[in-house]
């Protein structure tokens, strides 16, 4: 398990799953410095100017969702931090368009706390 600090930014617009995250990180017995954007325009701001071990992106944001999200920050930002779909959209056709977009992996809601840490030590490894 990594010793240090992992730096994780939720890119999450509904504050109930925010909170839900952040509870399930202080749960967890790692070190996760949890930064939150709650719109495409933030998350690109936060992106540019921090560096972050793994990105959980929610796909439905609102006016720019994650996928375009994910590919602007791949084409435009060129950053290659590995970046974890957080969804609702369930199916297998989801999950390959998420991938298509550039994300590195994809977990579905509801999300439970220990697949999620998994998921983002998987990447962080």
């Amino acid at each position: 398990m990594p010793k240090s600090t992992l730096r994780v930014l939720l890119v999450e617009n509904e504050k109930d799953h925010v909170y839900l995250i952040q509870c399930f990180c202080s749960m967890w017995e790692i070190n996760i410095l949890l930064d939150v954007a709650m719109d495409d325009v933030e998350a690109k701001v936060k992106i540019k100017g921090n560096e972050y071990d793994v990105v959980l992106m929610d796909v439905r944001l609102g006016i720019v969702d994650g996928r375009e999200l994910t590919q602007h920050i791949r084409r435009e930002i060129m950053v290659e931090t590995p970046i974890i779909a957080v969804t609702a959209y369930a199916s297998s056709e989801d999950r390959l368009k998420c991938l298509e977009s550039g994300m590195n992996d994809y977990m579905s809601k509801p999300v439970d706390h220990e697949g999620l840490k998994e998921k983002i030590l998987e990447w962080v490894r």
